[in-house]
């Protein structure tokens, strides 16, 4: 399955945005297409940890493909971009 995710990625649209993606973990292998996101804060770093977490608890497989470069910028600023499975828009 992929799931795309759009605009902003930031504080005031992160409780919303979680709901929305944890309900689509459904599938064995899910892959978050970040190519249309928009401006992010550290929010994104917090949503894409608790998705990792959603999708281990029920053995799903995920990763995220086309990410911006603010958020591979934010996942190496906080150490997480070895606990996330992200691969650039040019990768």
């Amino acid at each position: 399955m992929r799931i795309s995710l759009s605009g902003n990625l930031t504080y005031r649209e992160a409780a919303k945005v979680l709901e929305q993606v944890t309900e689509q973990l459904t599938t064995p292998e899910t892959v978050l297409d970040m190519q249309a996101v928009g401006d992010v804060d550290s929010s994104v770093i917090a949503l894409l940890l608790a998705w990792m977490r959603r999708a281990n608890e029920r053995s799903i497989i995920l990763r995220c493909e086309r990410a911006p470069d603010n958020v591979l910028s934010l996942a190496a600023l906080y150490g997480t971009e070895s606990l996330l499975p992200l691969t650039g828009r040019h990768e």
